[in-house]
């Protein structure tokens, strides 16, 4: 994608995107760590509340590139307050929840805003960033998932087990309200001209290549996160330090990924998180009845995801032009949830037929799959030898635009 923005975003206002990732990383993952008392409190299986975490991740999925046709001509800022407006009702949805439709219902409003304000925060710093600084850029504001598992989730977590679950809820709303204030501070975005023949992208054997690796890759992380309560036996105290761990490891692979990528470049990246993720739930499986043996492992999995996630976005930027930035993060977006919805949907199924025991073999059984697919699939293959010129993804999208000229 060339450069058309020549000023990268400056830090304060990568700060304020990363703010608002933090407060969605926060949601993400804290009702999951409350799984146990949010399920006795609603009087539903944990393979029910499964659920929850499912919806929010296919509302996520189906929504994410559909918004961000419909958004396209917003202008970014006010974009960013809608969403987190949304999220703010769903939070209040949630918390005055007295049955799983409600909490189902604030889960959908939350995926909406989400939808809005994540690919938005990723394909502003990612347009606005040089091709050498983009990893970077896009890495800060992935540090803000990565550090609400960090500072916000184990908090959370532990409010929740110690006033209830509900009480960690305003904790959020209030992170999501910090979250909003600082938007006006950011300054004009500049909105990308409308794209009639967008949906074409979808068509573009290259883009759903690398979309179908994002899925593959991590739906068995999705599939462990999502009932990793379960899976330790509820332990009040290390659920908050496994979700410590992960966060950690996020930071880590933050910080990890822009050097990786520029060294190796992207799809060594991809390849080698797959690789990785598949290797530490198989050490997760054989040591988790130990503390160290289950925070390890852990991080090694933040880690690794944090580097999928921003190798497979410095890809699909790579491969369209600056004006399908936002709908094809979106398509990111919504494949990284796909996976979400689909490993909650196979872990469900899984617990219900083998039990607690064969969800992390199922994950390392998914994962091996993964590997091969992300090794077959070569979404750059058509990229021309010279490296200063766009590839076919990018070429058929700008014949599309003279075509609407």
């Amino acid at each position: 994608m060339p450069d058309a923005y020549t000023r990268n975003l400056r830090m304060p206002e990568l700060l304020v995107l990363a703010l608002g990732a933090f407060t969605h990383g926060v949601d993400r993952h804290l009702l999951t760590g409350l799984m146990p008392q949010v399920s006795t409190d609603l009087h539903v299986s944990a393979g029910t509340f499964g659920a929850s975490t499912a919806l929010f991740a296919a509302v996520f999925a189906v929504a994410s590139p559909i918004i961000a046709a419909l958004t396209e001509s917003w202008e970014r800022r006010l974009l960013l307050g809608v969403s987190m407006a949304m999220f703010l009702a769903g939070i209040l949805l949630q918390v005055t929840a007295s049955g799983l439709p409600a909490l189902l219902a604030g889960s959908a409003l939350i995926g909406l805003s989400g939808t809005m304000y994540l690919p938005t925060a990723y394909s502003s710093a990612g347009v606005r960033s040089t091709s050498a600084a983009r990893a970077r850029s896009l890495s800060f504001v992935l540090l803000g998932a990565s550090l609400a598992l960090v500072a916000g989730v184990p908090l959370a977590i532990w409010v929740g087990q110690t006033w209830g679950w509900r009480a960690s809820l305003w904790i959020l709303g209030g992170f999501a309200l910090a979250s909003t204030l600082p938007l006006p501070t950011l300054s004009p975005i500049p909105v990308p001209p409308p794209q009639q023949r967008r949906w074409q992208i979808l068509s573009d054997r290259s883009v759903i290549n690398l979309m179908g690796i994002t899925v593959a890759v991590m739906t068995p992380s999705f599939l462990t996160f999502t009932y990793l309560a379960t899976i330790l036996h509820a332990t009040a105290k290390i659920v908050p330090l496994a979700m410590l761990s992960l966060g950690i490891g996020g930071v880590a692979g933050a910080a990890l990924a822009p050097p990786l990528v520029n060294w190796r470049g992207a799809p060594f990246a991809t390849l080698a998180a797959a690789c990785g993720v598949t290797l530490t739930l198989f050490v997760f499986l054989m040591t988790h009845g130990t503390l160290a043996g289950t925070l390890a492992p852990l991080f090694g999995i933040g880690a690794l995801n944090a580097v999928l996630v921003i190798a497979q976005q410095h890809r699909v930027l790579a491969m369209v032009p600056e004006t399908a930035a936002p709908f094809a993060i979106g398509l990111d977006g919504s494949a990284v949830y796909a996976g979400g919805a689909l490993g909650a949907a196979v872990g469900g199924a899984v617990l219900a037929i083998f039990g607690t025991g064969g969800l992390v073999p199922a994950s390392i059984f998914i994962s091996l799959g993964a590997i091969t697919f992300a090794a077959a699939a070569r979404p750059e293959k058509a990229k021309p030898v010279d490296a200063h010129s766009p590839n076919i993804s990018t070429r058929r999208i700008s014949q599309w635009h003279r075509s609407e000229a």
